[in-house]
């Protein structure tokens, strides 16, 4: 129990800090580069995870986008670390997406020409993350990568 309180102590300030982050980093619009109109804000970003007792991180993240234009792939960058990304799959209205890309450091998913407003969620585990010593438990994960768009 007292491991349970000081891993949530230490886990809750991480999440908070990182979805103000996120929202921080990536609000605001992206060109594409092709000349066309097309942009995105986010809406929101919800961040769920839980620590199983094998030391792996179990990942939800749901980001609601207004789209102004057409997308067709849905990115999520990840920095390179000891850890490793596993089982990561996308969903909209709790339907697996296809799956375009799966790196290390990168996922990207189709989203099939969506424009307006869509909320996608990722499912993935984190391995290799979180450290046990006999009196704190260190997670060794960045909630917002440093390639997140601007």
């Amino acid at each position: 129990m007292r491991q349970a309180k000081k891993l949530l102590g230490v886990l809750f300030p991480l999440l908070l800090i990182g979805g103000f982050a996120i929202i921080g980093a990536v609000s605001g619009d992206v060109d594409d580069g092709s000349g066309s109109d097309k942009s995105f804000d986010l809406e929101s970003i919800d961040v769920n995870t839980a620590l199983r007792r094998d030391g792996v991180l179990l990942v939800s993240e749901e980001v609601t986008y207004d789209f102004d234009g057409t997308f067709n792939v849905g990115t999520r960058d990840f920095d390179a670390g000891p850890w490793a990304i596993t089982n990561i799959r996308a969903y909209e209205d709790d339907q697996p997406l296809d799956t375009i890309t799966n790196t290390p450091t990168l996922f990207e998913w189709d989203i099939s020409a969506a424009s307006g407003t869509h909320t996608y969620e990722l499912r993935y585990e984190v391995r290799d993350a979180v450290i046990a010593w006999p009196d704190v438990v260190e997670l060794n994960w960045q909630w917002v990568g440093r390639d997140v768009p601007v």
